[in-house]
């Protein structure tokens, strides 16, 4: 019997320790999943003491009486009568969220609002505690009373309103996101700009940043709302990873074919009529340009996250053909938008084996396709960040000159993850000194510069970023 007895404990310790604990963030994932899956969203497993705050080991006592006794009404009496004699603090409020949680009774948090607030008025607000019972009404989808949560926490003290904003608004912004309205959705985005114009700007958790994008992908009402969450969550240090562009490149690219390889502007694919008979959004293209082996091929692979769609090679000069890719993708709720593409990968300029003729007849075709192509609307420049500007990227700026308003110029400075020590300041200088020489007098244009790495992934989102907004301006020529 004795050794029958261990064996059971040892088999009971072992599935505890397979029993996972969530931290205060998890819940955000978990309830995405729950109203993907339209199940009811209920708050995450609380271990004993994890992320609990310190309060006075009767309160704890008493509060875990009311637990044994199921009885969650009449501890929140008992809260009621502590609060009136002011004898409840902030950390007790969560201690007894937490009870609640553990009663399967979240709907109740509810009732410690006001005694939350006026723990607050008796003293400094506890960003903490102000946190937990946020995100607790955002669980049972009361954005109204989280909102309150973030108006006290932010009213309380002018010194601390900028670090309430940061530890408040984007548990808020996501509760907003998934209250699934048109208006939910807008204070999602107003939300994440505030947290933007924070002094020093402010800052996302990467777990969050990815569970709004994702949500706004499916559930998003425009592909506006969309691209203006990317380019707020990136100013915000956000989907900075693999699977951030693996959600873009899903929604996006959910095909993508190779179509033909042209070598004259009469053999380019004919232009389609954007939303006529297919309802097709947008039927745009979007082109890599740049030295030989400088990256076009692999940073489009790294785009559609296929290793095969673009062939690479090490050998300078294997691109010889304007070679085009059809990508098709849907986004948003329901059917959604549905969005259509070319992404065109031309031949690399100065490649120094080719001959004199190849070269020029290469340079020539591309100048009549950047200026005469309709439905080009961005030229993204992709130049090695170890070596800068050579002089076949001085003939790629020169298509500045004739470029239309409508086409977007963004500038990639590739292989940085072969960088070393990081990207040399003069490089970095002397490209803005060419760009800005270029821009002289053209004072519509913008060119932004990015930083990207096909091997590890890096600038992958901040290239989507760009490429969604070009392709979305003026749609209709």
């Amino acid at each position: 019997m004795p050794i029958l007895a261990l064996a059971i404990l040892l088999a009971l310790l072992s599935v505890r320790a397979f029993v996972p604990k969530y931290s205060g963030s998890t819940w955000r994932l978990l309830l995405g999943a729950s109203r993907a899956s339209g199940g009811t969203s209920k708050a995450p497993p609380v271990a004993e003491e994890e992320g609990l705050p310190d309060v006075d080991s009767s309160f704890r006592a008493q509060l875990r009486e009311y637990r044994r006794q199921g009885a969650p009404k009449k501890m929140l009496k008992a809260l009621e009568d502590m609060s009136a004699e002011r004898k409840l603090n902030q950390n007790m409020t969560v201690y007894a969220l937490r009870t609640l949680q553990r009663l399967n009774r979240s709907d109740l948090s509810v009732e410690l609002l006001p005694m939350w607030e006026t723990a607050v008025r008796d003293g400094i607000v506890e960003l903490d505690p102000a946190a937990v019972l946020l995100r607790s009404f955002c669980r049972v989808n009361r954005t109204d009373l989280a909102e309150r949560v973030a108006e006290v926490a932010t009213a309380s003290s002018s010194a601390i309103a900028p670090a309430a904003m940061q530890a408040l608004y984007p548990d808020l912004a996501y509760g907003h996101l998934l209250s699934d309205t048109a208006v939910g959705h807008d204070r999602c985005l107003n939300l994440l700009y505030k947290l933007t114009c924070l002094p020093g700007g402010g800052t996302i958790d990467l777990n969050l940043s990815k569970a709004i994008l994702k949500t706004i992908l499916r559930e998003g009402r425009s592909s506006s709302d969309v691209r203006q969450a990317i380019r707020l969550l990136l100013q915000l240090g956000g989907l900075g990873d693999n699977d951030s562009l693996q959600l873009l490149t899903s929604s996006y690219m959910k095909s993508t074919a190779f179509v033909k390889g042209a070598v004259s502007v009469e053999t380019l694919p004919p232009v389609p009529a954007s939303g006529v008979g297919s309802g097709l959004v947008v039927c745009n293209e979007a082109a890599f340009i740049g030295r030989s082996n400088v990256g076009k091929s692999s940073l489009i692979n790294m785009l559609s996250n296929r290793k095969g769609l673009a062939f690479t090679s090490k050998t300078p000069g294997k691109t010889s053909e304007f070679n085009y890719f059809d990508s098709n993708g849907t986004v948003g709720r329901g059917r959604g938008e549905k969005h259509r593409f070319f992404l065109v990968d031309l031949p690399g300029v100065g490649y120094a084996e080719a001959s004199r003729d190849k070269r020029a007849g290469w340079l020539s075709l591309l100048r009549r396709y950047a200026a005469e192509r309709p439905n080009l609307r961005v030229l993204f420049h992709l130049i090695d960040s170890r070596h800068g500007m050579l002089d076949a990227d001085q003939d790629c700026l020169e298509l500045l000159d004739s470029l239309p308003l409508h086409v977007t110029y963004c500038v990639v400075l590739t292989k940085a993850d072969k960088r070393g020590g990081g990207m040399r300041p003069d490089i970095l200088d002397r490209i803005n000194q060419e760009i800005a020489t270029r821009l002289k007098g053209k004072t519509n244009r913008v060119v932004p510069v990015l930083l990207s790495s096909s091997e590890t992934r890096e600038g992958g989102v901040a290239i989507w970023s760009a490429l969604l907004d070009a392709l979305a301006s003026h749609n209709s020529h």
